[in-house]
């Protein structure tokens, strides 16, 4: 399960760009709710390949290049 979680990486954005991380994620995954990407975060579902290089994608926009872990 912690393999799939991005909190490490959330927890290396700016105060002032979550929101907007979060939003990309969201768009990014198709997530609709915050706790569907709560779930996603924390890595209780499996991603798939395209999803995680979406991931890696957004933060690498912020220059997090070490994302997944908790």
């Amino acid at each position: 399960m912690e393999r799939n979680s991005f909190q490490k990486g959330l927890g290396q954005v700016r105060v002032k760009d979550l929101a907007e991380v979060k939003a990309k994620l969201m768009q990014a995954l198709g997530i609709r709710t915050p706790q569907g990407l709560g779930y996603r975060i924390r890595g209780v579902y499996s991603l798939k390949v395209h999803e995680k290089e979406l991931i890696e994608s957004i933060f690498a926009e912020y220059g997090i290049k070490d994302i997944w872990g908790s």
